[in-house]
């Protein structure tokens, strides 16, 4: 059995390059979930010390069959994340793409799994689901205002090469990027709370000069006129 690797020697680059996948999840997890009734958070953990992270994921695979055979209307979005135990455990985001109300009992849930213990709840714990599930670099905390590494920070370093931030099933929405005016996103999310927002100064290597400011902000339109606070 391939053991878990806790050597703590994993490179910055490859650091940087799981942070950037981390930044898709967060905005495909948010594009897709906005905590309707239609939501559901499952959360897949092991009996035993599960120490191999590719055996977690074939766990996966075919729980996922047995569900969708079951429930052949859901969708997933699906993170596997280390324990400091040194042990895998997996979140899954479900939902139905047609807004139509979903319940799966935990009982069920348990006995599709078949490897340990299930969690399973509503999603509207949180205002920015996104940066919930990607608190392995961002706290929730600090979701306004510049993005620092969150409590899980550390775990990173636990990461086999091989290691696929998450996966998620063919009815998830994409993200689309398009351009547009200022006065076009403004009026698009008027009324609606911020609740991530980094800017990134581009300096010029040479001469240390300043190029430009990149500000990227996220909105909540579930929040719609209403504070984040509330």
């Amino acid at each position: 059995m391939h053991q878990y690797k806790n050597d703590g020697k994993r490179r910055s680059d490859n650091q940087q390059g799981l942070i950037k996948s981390f930044n898709t999840l967060r905005r495909l997890i948010n594009c897709n979930f906005g905590g309707w009734n239609s939501e559901l958070h499952i959360v897949l953990t092991y009996g035993e010390l599960m120490g191999d992270y590719h055996q977690a994921r074939r766990d996966f695979k075919n729980f996922w069959a047995r569900l969708k055979r079951k429930y052949p209307m859901c969708e997933y979005i699906s993170v596997c994340e280390p324990q400091e135990s040194g042990s895998w455990h997996i979140h899954v985001l479900v939902k139905r793409n047609d807004r139509q109300f979903l319940h799966i009992p935990n009982e069920e849930v348990t006995a599709l799994w078949k490897n340990g213990q299930t969690y399973t709840d509503r999603l509207p714990f949180a205002d920015n689901f996104g940066a919930y599930f990607t608190a392995i670099c961002y706290s929730p905390k600090d979701a306004v205002g510049e993005l620092m590494p969150g409590k899980k920070y550390s775990r990173l370093k636990y990461y086999p090469d091989s290691y696929r931030v998450y996966s998620c099933s063919k009815g998830i929405t994409r993200i689309i990027t398009y351009v547009t005016t200022m006065d076009k996103v403004r009026e698009m999310v008027d009324g609606c709370p911020v609740v991530v927002q980094t800017i990134e100064e581009i300096v010029n290597p040479v001469n240390n000069e300043h190029v430009n400011t990149i500000v990227y902000t996220q909105y909540n339109k579930r929040l719609k006129n209403k504070s984040v606070a509330e």
